[in-house]
């Protein structure tokens, strides 16, 4: 639901970004998209509709994304009339990304396609339910599509304990024909029990008590047999799987390597694991 605001609305709702929330959560949402392989620049101060302008080196392409930050439970975002028509212009490429703050933690929401009609004449913002197209965005992780042409993205997230090599596409496809490999986790989906499931495979991963001294891998979208499930492999769904190193889960949290990646023409998302110190679930 959309609540207009206009030129005698009175002081702007107490959930409109500071400065300071707005400018962390665009560099919050810059860092996603350069591990997802895309090249991004912050035209914030230019007010052209979005804040960021992200360029697909595959293809070509540009991605134009606003960048809200709210603290999480706030009632409402404020979107300016600007933004929303620049986003009914720009429907395949625009994205509305929502970082919603909880402390010291965070989580980052995309959202296509968020507004649908422009604001009546005169109406210079309109103040949308934050939980609503937060439920949206939520809705849209099984739906939202690859970028046109891209074979792989990645997204790396590192900590002290150290870099690791990742395996070459032949290691990869060999493992995930290896159904008896301790170094492997196989999911259909990333729904029901399967985030838990996936959390203590890369815990397990991590502590590497075998003593492999290589990273595990989780395959999302991978039938026990290695064969392909059929999931769609978005930008949302390594969103998803990026969050087992950042939601306190896992603690301390492990070096985390998020990349897509195709075989005979079916997409899996990966997550490969490893650590030099000892990992363990939260509440084991």
């Amino acid at each position: 639901m959309g609540v207009p605001t206009g030129h005698g609305a009175g002081s702007p709702p107490a959930s409109v970004d500071t400065q300071e929330s707005a400018a962390r959560a665009r560099a919050i949402v810059m860092n996603v998209e350069r591990g997802l392989g895309f090249e991004p620049v912050d035209r914030e101060v230019e007010k052209l509709g979005y804040d960021i302008e992200s360029h697909v080196p595959t293809s070509g392409k540009l991605r134009f994304l606003e960048v809200k930050g709210r603290i999480s439970g706030a009632p409402t975002i404020n979107v300016t009339r600007n933004e929303i028509l620049y986003s009914l212009n720009k429907p395949e490429d625009f994205i509305l990304a929502i970082v919603e703050f909880d402390g010291d933690s965070h989580r980052v929401h995309y959202v296509r396609t968020p507004f649908q009609r422009e604001p009546d004449f005169g109406v210079t913002s309109v103040n949308y339910d934050f939980a609503e197209l937060l439920a949206r965005a939520q809705s849209r992780h099984g739906d939202a599509r690859p970028e046109n042409g891209a074979r792989r993205v990645d997204y790396t997230v590192k900590d002290n304990a150290g870099s690791m090599t990742p395996y070459s596409d032949l290691e990869l496809e060999r493992m995930l024909s290896d159904v008896e490999s301790d170094l492997t986790e196989r999911k259909e989906s990333f729904a029901g029990d399967a985030p838990i499931k996936a959390r203590e495979a890369v815990c397990a991963f991590a502590n590497d008590l075998p003593n492999h001294r290589r990273p595990g891998v989780l395959f999302v979208g991978a039938r026990d047999d290695g064969s392909s499930a059929g999931l769609a492999v978005t930008d949302e769904l390594l969103l998803q799987l990026a969050d087992m190193k950042t939601d306190g889960n896992i603690v301390p949290p492990p070096t985390l390597h998020l990349r897509s990646s195709t075989r005979d023409g079916s997409t899996f998302g990966l997550a490969l694991a490893a650590a030099l110190r000892r990992s363990r679930t939260s509440g084991s």
